[in-house]
């Protein structure tokens, strides 16, 4: 574990406590462990330890903040997201594109920037709400005639980051995943997996972070070179 010196500042004034549930509270027991400066193994201070019984208490905490708090009726952050969804439907409406459901402001939730999880239908790529990221609860569902169109569709972007297939065919899905310009393509998954290289194409960014390429953007390569031929012009 790592403790910032800011940090513990903060903490100290509760040092006897722990923080469950928003509030500060005793530990179960009396352990405490030490928080040592290594530079010269004084201790900054003593803290209680962790009993069961107090991750018992934080997780029943959780659970009541989560299952009768606010989160489930939270709106989107801002009224220039809700704006934006707003905007994006309106247009592909225009452009010829169909609500199969939501598409509106929900009834009833006239405080806040609510808008309803909506599914958007007869969409073509070549309209805004196909091609550009709205940031909020707004899917397109676009046709192909067979794989090749499907593939020119998806690498018919100007961003690239992730892609999924879900199939039985292996051999089909690999070849898809080699056509399409993207940073990763996962089969009848949309995860990745923690540790492998994250990054995209095109506008999704340059570089990866995690696994071996995450670490080679942080290197600097040099070459040397050492001539003992004599012959300066080698």
């Amino acid at each position: 574990m790592t403790v910032l010196r800011e940090g513990l500042d903060l903490a100290v004034p509760h040092a006897e406590e722990l923080f469950i549930g928003g509030n500060w509270q005793p530990p179960a027991t009396a352990v405490r462990f030490a928080v040592v400066d290594p530079s010269n193994e004084n201790v900054l201070a003593e803290l209680p330890d962790v009993a069961p019984a107090d991750i018992d208490k934080a997780v029943a905490a959780a659970r009541a903040a989560f299952d009768e708090g606010p989160w489930p009726r939270l709106p989107m952050a801002e009224r220039i997201a809700r704006d934006r969804c707003e905007s994006f439907v309106a247009s592909a409406l225009t452009e010829g594109a169909s609500v199969a459901c939501g598409g509106k402001r929900p009834a009833g939730l006239d405080r806040g920037w609510y808008f309803e999880p909506t599914l958007l239908t007869d969409v073509k790529n070549s309209m805004a709400v196909a091609r550009e990221e709205v940031f909020g609860p707004v899917f397109t569902v676009l046709t192909y005639d067979d794989i090749d169109d499907a593939v020119q569709i998806a690498n018919d972007s100007q961003y690239g980051l992730t892609a999924a297939m879900f199939t039985h065919d292996a051999d089909l899905a690999r070849s898809v995943g080699e056509r399409l310009r993207v940073g990763s393509f996962t089969v009848n998954s949309t995860g990745g997996v923690l540790g492998q290289p994250f990054g995209g194409y095109k506008r999704s960014g340059l570089g990866r972070e995690m696994g071996l390429e995450g670490f080679h953007e942080w290197t600097q390569t040099k070459v040397m070179k050492i001539n003992a031929t004599g012959n300066y012009l080698a």
